[in-house]
Formats: C-alpha cells, sequence, structure tokens
C-alpha cells in the first residue's frame, strides 16, 4: 500500500500543505528549520493516529491555532482510501477512514505500515527497557492487528491490581480480592509476552541477515528475555502471589 497523497492544517510549523507522493522513493530536501522532520512526522501521525517524537500532543498543533489535522491518501491494488486524523488540546482525537469514525487505525487494512528512524530513535538501543517493549508492542500490532489491544488490555489488568492493593492497604477490601485480579493479570500477561516472543522470533532470520551484510562481525542475534520465567498463566498467578 501506498501514500499517495499528503494534507497538513496547523500541523506543527505548517499553517496550511498538500503533497502529492510519488511510486518509489522520495526525498525530502530544505534547509535547517524548515519543516522536513515535521513533514515525515505528519505521514506518520496520519498513517497510526499518533507521533513518533513526542507523547505530549500538544506540541502537534501550530501556535495560535486550535487543532491540528492531517489527511492521507492511499492506494493499493484494490482500493483507494482516505485517513484522516484530528487532535484538538483537551479533547479526544478524530480518527477517520473514508469518512467513517474509528477508535484506532491499529487494525485496519486500510492504512500502509509505516517505520520511522530519528535520531531519538537510538534511546530504543541505550534507553531503558520500557520503550524496548513499547516498541515491540508496535511490531506485535502491525504483524497481529487482532492482538494490538493486548498491551492496553494488561495495562488495564494491571491498574485495577494495583488500586485494589491500595484498598487493601487501607482496610477498604479484603485480601481475598485479589486472586480475581492475580488470575486475571496472569492471563493477559502470558498473553503479551507469548505476542513479543512470537514477534521476535519472526525477526531473528532476517535480523541475522541483514546484520551480516552489514559486515558485523560474528553471528548477530536477537532474543527476548523476559523478567518472568513463567510459561503459562498458572506460573505467573504463582509469581504475582
Amino acid at each position: 500500500m501506498q501514500v499517495t497523497r499528503l494534507e497538513l492544517r496547523d500541523f506543527r510549523n505548517y499553517e496550511a500543505a498538500e503533497l502529492e507522493l510519488p511510486v518509489g522513493v522520495a526525498v525530502v530536501v530544505g534547509p535547517n528549520g524548515a519543516g522536513k522532520t515535521n513533514l515525515l512526522e505528519g505521514v506518520y501521525f496520519g498513517c497510526t493516529g499518533g507521533s513518533p517524537r513526542t507523547s505530549n500532543e500538544r506540541e502537534l498543533v501550530r501556535r495560535g491555532a486550535a487543532v491540528a489535522r492531517v489527511v492521507i491518501d492511499t492506494r493499493d491494488a484494490d482500493a483507494a482510501h482516505r485517513l484522516e486524523a484530528g487532535f484538538q488540546p483537551g479533547e479526544a482525537k478524530h480518527l477517520r477512514v473514508d469518512g467513517n469514525s474509528v477508535a484506532s487505525f491499529a487494525a485496519l487494512d486500510a492504512r500502509p505500515l509505516v517505520s520511522v528512524f530519528l535520531p531519538e530513535r537510538l534511546e530504543l538501543v541505550k534507553g531503558a527497557p520500557a520503550s524496548r517493549r513499547a516498541h515491540l508492542d508496535q511490531v506485535v500490532a502491525a504483524l497481529w492487528p487482532a492482538r494490538a489491544g493486548g498491551r492496553s488490555a494488561y495495562s488495564r489488568a494491571l491498574a485495577q491490581r494495583n488500586a485494589l492493593l491500595a484498598r487493601i492497604r487501607t482496610g477498604a477490601s479484603s485480601p481475598s480480592a485479589l486472586d480475581a485480579w492475580d488470575a486475571e493479570l496472569a492471563r493477559e500477561g502470558v498473553a503479551l509476552m507469548e505476542d513479543r516472543a512470537g514477534a521476535i522470533e519472526g525477526l531473528r532470520e532476517p535480523f541475522a541477515r541483514l546484520a551480516g551484510q552489514l559486515g558485523l562481525p560474528g553471528p548477530a542475534e536477537v532474543r527476548y528475555r523476559p523478567r518472568s520465567g513463567a510459561t503459562d498463566a498458572a506460573g505467573l498467578a504463582v509469581e504475582l502471589a
């Protein structure tokens, strides 16, 4: 699937911009500060509904404007589609596909898979493990859109369990209520680990092959090593207890 057209409205430094994209490689050239990276960020935001550069999406809205909007036109062998992503600070993002509102672009066949590499991406290697887990979960969502909600489901179960622990400490809830949330968290946790392990398994061969083409010395290997040693939900529940 190809992105054929990009439209920006009040996005970063762009008040209004429209760009037809060619088939194949496109190179964006301009002086420092012209907005080259902002343009690429706009493509990413329009395809995913998120920014690869910031978690504070207020930064996406041009200074003095109220709403940032990105429109992406795509085409594959079968059909053309339009993706629209709008953001107004203080409100939920507005996402549309072919004019229909959607909650997320993650599980859609109408969007192209996109990958971005910025200098900040080196934090993926040098930074905290949390960033690597988050990136791996994005890979899972791209490979298997139906599993895109695994990370959110685990996070919800973890938040509920932590809230229950706080109530138990104050005497507002009984410790016996914890068993159900331990079991729920274990189920979601094992599913998440299995998805991550499956994604890494699919990367092992191409990673080793491409690393060899780069001339790296010795065999190269990518592995997934979760903190937990559990192999099923029952084992993870025991670790949580």
